[in-house]
């Protein structure tokens, strides 16, 4: 490689007293931070952090601070988590500066690192010989890569020239044939360290549409790459034709892996194209769970879900399943198990909710209190949308069940091309708070139109004190099973349904999606 495009921050030769140079001294400093106060020590943090790596020094000391700090972090960086944020007594504007400044804290320490593989690279030093420019190539992409990770456990934008420090690091090492070398770095790896795992990692982050996923879900899932991402393939084939499973890395640009489509591969632009096959790791992970599937009765429930998310995400629509577009239209949407219920239930409902003359509501009686109560559809813009799910921003008013994540709600008008009065379910995976009064709801969509239905655990709670569930029909032409959306139960292993007035007993099977209150199962009718 000619030149390494990375970003360092200028350096110069005078000392600054306020900067520790102390190891131990500096470790008692981190101990000693206010960590329960986050704005405060995160600006002492880059207020340290910043001026430390403006020093000239010589490359020995440098990495031997850049340890401490690191090691000081991580304690840091869990703590402040989204949730953590969430509670903070502040405006969503000053949140949202300081996850910002804590995503620039991981860039700040990556900084230092970088400048010690600047300074290796400028010398000619070989990553696959030389264990030291090795280890801070590491060490950077793992910071890069985490700041990743992090902006979108907050929501926020990737940092800039985060992808293309990244690509650069590891074509460095792939020129040297170091991507595969073991890091000699501190203890505590819980798999083997290299340039290949590290990278390989944040990309099949990258390339998984992980909306739905919390902030502790997604950390969970990034942990457990570790065992798989070794399994992804890098080539240097150039795909002519999209292929499912497969993705397009430029090593010159700043952006993440691009899913193979007709337009991607159909693209002559690439300057350092490599090829990213993911279908090793849906294969291990596929095996896993075949393996372990006689074992689920014995395992905790929590200990399979993980590698259930992870086999959805690697399902057959390939991982972030399309694109992202703005819609910037108006749709109709129902919050509430009461109200899909009753939408779903006649389409004379949704037919008359959604007239102009009603304006988003109609009166019904109340079968529990004979109170009359309002039923409505309210008018919420969509401003953008994927295959899968979409976002949404309006006003929940007074009378509307006021969603969570985890909720589920219906949304008229995701589908176009259906027809205006078809109703689809969603469920809440993502709230955001604004100002007035109003919230923005990333939502995914469940495929299939729902009916509502009525269950227990026995005939006897069926006919007694039956709950509320949804079916999805089996679609033919989809490739569907049918399925049942119910609130999720400790044990819903055989299970008595009414749908449309009809009895049955159902096995539940395999699970095809989750949420925090809800659990929708492929089923077996009981003969």
């Amino acid at each position: 490689m000619d030149f390494l495009l990375l970003t360092t921050p200028p350096q110069h030769a005078a000392d600054n007293p306020a900067v520790e140079r102390n190891p131990g001294r500096l470790k008692q400093w981190l101990a000693e931070l206010p960590i329960m106060d986050v704005a405060e020590t995160v600006r002492r943090l880059h207020a340290a952090i910043s001026p430390f790596n403006e020093l000239t020094l010589p490359d020995a000391e440098r990495l031997r601070l850049l340890e401490v700090y690191r090691q000081g972090l991580e304690e840091v960086f869990l703590i402040y988590d989204e949730q953590r944020l969430k509670v903070l007594s502040l405006p969503a504007e000053e949140r949202q500066r300081l996850a910002d400044d804590i995503t620039g804290l991981y860039l700040e320490l990556a900084n230092g690192y970088k400048i010690l593989v600047r300074n290796g690279f400028d010398e000619g030093d070989d990553p696959a010989r030389d264990g030291f420019l090795l280890q801070v190539i590491y060490r950077a992409m793992e910071l890069i890569g985490l700041a990743v990770l992090y902006a979108r456990r907050v929501d926020r934008p990737t940092p800039e020239l985060a992808w293309v420090e990244l690509h650069q690091l590891y074509a460095f090492c792939e020129q040297r044939d170091a991507l595969r070398k073991r890091v000699k770095v501190a203890r505590h790896e819980s798999m083997t360290p290299t340039v290949e795992r590290v990278y390989t990692q944040a990309l099949l982050m990258a390339v998984m549409d992980t909306r739905q996923l919390t902030g502790a879900e997604l950390m969970e899932l990034f942990l457990l790459l570790e065992a798989y991402s070794p399994l992804c393939v890098i080539s240097r084939e150039v795909l002519e034709k999209a292929s499912p499973g497969r993705f397009v890395i430029d090593l010159m640009a700043d952006k993440p892996p691009q899913a193979t489509t007709s337009e991607t591969a159909a693209k002559r632009g690439w300057m350092k194209p490599r090829t990213l096959d993911i279908l090793p790791v849906r294969t291990a992970v596929e095996r896993w769970l075949a393996q372990h599937r006689a074992e689920e009765g014995a395992l905790a429930h929590q200990d399979l879900r993980p590698m259930r998310v992870l086999a959805g995400l690697l399902g057959s629509h390939w991982g972030r399943r399309g694109p992202r577009t703005t819609a910037r239209r108006f749709v109709k949407v129902a919050l509430g198990l009461k109200a899909l219920e009753y939408f779903l239930s006649d389409p004379a409902h949704l037919s008359q909710a959604c007239s102009p003359e009603v304006h988003g509501g109609i009166e019904v009686l109340s079968l529990e209190s004979e109170d009359e109560v309002r039923y409505q559809l309210g008018d919420w813009q969509m401003l953008d949308q994927s295959d899968t799910g979409c976002l949404l921003l309006g006003r929940v008013s007074a009378a509307d069940e006021r969603p969570v994540v985890g909720s589920l709600l219906g949304v008229v008008g995701f589908l176009p091309e259906v027809g205006r009065q078809r109703l689809s379910i969603g469920i809440v995976r993502w709230q955001g708070e604004l100002s007035e009064g109003r919230s923005k709801l990333g939502v995914e969509i469940i495929e299939g139109a729902a009916q509502p239905i009525l269950f227990g655990s026995t005939a006897q709670d069926l006919d007694q004190a039956p709950e509320l569930g949804f079916y999805f029909p089996k679609d033919t032409a989809e490739g569907r099973p049918a399925s049942l959306l119910l609130p999720r139960r400790d044990n819903h292993d055989t299970l008595h349904v009414r749908v449309k007035g009809q009895a049955f007993e159902v096995e539940t099977a395999t699970v095809v999606r989750e949420a925090e209150a809800f659990v929708q199962y492929r089923f077996r009718v009981q003969v």
